[in-house]
């Protein structure tokens, strides 16, 4: 898990998808590890990837506009949303953010080298 940790402090990325070869298995946030390492007293360095990650991942294609996204994220009441090839290097993550006055909206983030974990 602290490998995770550095990874996504590294990139500053709040998110990272669990891949096992091409195949996306889960995802894994900055939430989980406060809530099911921290707050829980397990430690990060034995704490394995796979034993607090959101293994049934929601995705959405790249066809999917923003505003898709956006309700998808909010009826499934989650942050982050994959979407793209999983077969090839188009890997993007849809998130929630601030924006202004206090709305939120849509961004994404590339998870190319940078936003992938392999366990």
């Amino acid at each position: 898990m602290l490998t995770a940790i550095k990874k996504m402090a590294e990139h500053h990325i709040g998110a990272l998808l669990v891949m096992t070869g091409d195949k996306l298995v889960g995802i894994i946030s900055e939430r989980d590890y406060a809530r099911k390492v921290v707050l829980l007293g397990r430690s990060s360095e034995e704490t394995r990837v796979e034993a607090i990650m959101t293994a049934r991942v929601v995705t959405v294609t790249a066809k999917q506009d923003a505003h898709d996204c956006m309700r998808l994220m909010t009826d499934m009441r989650i942050r982050h949303l994959p979407r793209g090839g999983w077969r090839s290097r188009d890997r993007r993550v849809v998130h929630r953010r601030p924006g202004a006055r206090g709305h939120r909206r849509a961004g994404t983030h590339d998870c190319g080298s940078g936003g992938e974990l392999y366990p």
